[in-house]
């Protein structure tokens, strides 16, 4: 008898044991459901109440309606108005600065091209602080340009070569050459007439009678466009001036010359070749004339070139 009541106080214990195992479980659970009822109700709250700060399409045009309201509407032909007015401005400040236009850039010559090309509004708006990488860009597409069939033709007709001279100056060099220069605006079709002291070197690619100059330092590298140009002085150029066959910039030996040539080269590069007096050691008083052999009057235009 004592077992059997031993035996039911441990079922009772048990069973006690069990429901209160229970009863936890569940609290346990509702709590938990609770704590993410509260979690979920806290960030709905938080949702809601941010709601007017968020960026959405509804706030944007809330917040710009007034701003937009007193906006003028684009007008296309005000910016194509205001860049034809920049052309005209360059092209219009000629007293003040010697009738030139010159581009404020390590590669000068190169910039000059890119000017006469897309035109002075796109130089002065568009390049800005991005020269370098415009100048890099533009220089890697005409590498690609120059090898295109079509434009290996032109140049092979004008007798520029070779191709690989041309790419170096683009991809390499620091300054273009006169002779990529001219490769440049011969695949562009400009008429170019180049002025460097008194010598000329010129291309003209379309039937326009407009005539692009650029004129030349040869020791400080700096280059620039004369504006405004006329006929008269286009003729001047081409009559008083030497004319550099092709564009190397070169004399030919001196046994190529005859002494006359030699003279006319001197005076389109006003070289001075006329006599020169020389005083006598025994007599100061009386002056000897020198006459200019051909090595000399050869010389001088070597140091002009």
């Amino acid at each position: 008898m004592s077992q059997n009541l031993g035996h039911n106080n441990y079922k009772q214990e048990n069973n006690y044991n069990n429901k209160y195992k229970q009863q936890s479980n569940y609290n346990k659970q509702n709590n938990y459901k609770q704590e993410n009822n509260n979690k979920q109700n806290i960030n709905y709250n938080v949702v809601e109440d941010l709601q007017d700060y968020m960026f959405t399409s509804q706030n944007l045009a809330r917040f710009t309606k007034d701003i937009l309201s007193n906006l003028e509407p684009v007008n296309i032909s005000n910016i194509h108005e205001k860049m034809s007015k920049i052309e005209k401005i360059v092209k219009t400040k000629s007293t003040a600065d010697n009738n030139i236009y010159k581009p404020l850039k390590k590669d000068s010559l190169f910039w000059c091209f890119y000017i006469l090309k897309y035109g002075y509004s796109k130089y002065e708006m568009e390049v800005g602080s991005q020269y370098f990488t415009v100048e890099k860009t533009e220089k890697f597409k005409y590498i690609e340009l120059l090898r295109c069939k079509e434009n290996k033709d032109l140049l092979k007709i004008n007798k520029i070569k070779p191709l690989s001279e041309l790419e170096d100056d683009l991809a390499n060099k620091e300054r273009i050459s006169i002779k990529t220069f001219f490769a440049l605006c011969i695949i562009e079709k400009l008429n170019i007439l180049l002025v460097d002291k008194r010598k000329i070197y010129q291309s003209m690619n379309n039937d326009s009678p407009s005539i692009n100059v650029i004129h030349r330092n040869s020791q400080s590298y700096e280059h620039y466009i004369e504006l405004n140009v006329n006929n008269e002085s286009i003729t001047n150029f081409k009559e008083t001036y030497y004319n550099v066959i092709g564009f190397d910039d070169t004399l030919k030996s001196m046994t190529s010359y005859k002494v006359d040539e030699l003279l006319t080269l001197c005076k389109k590069l006003n070289i001075v070749t006329g006599p020169e007096p020389t005083l006598s050691a025994s007599n100061n008083t009386n002056s000897k004339i020198k006459k200019l052999t051909k090595k000399d009057i050869y010389e001088l235009l070597v140091k002009s070139f």
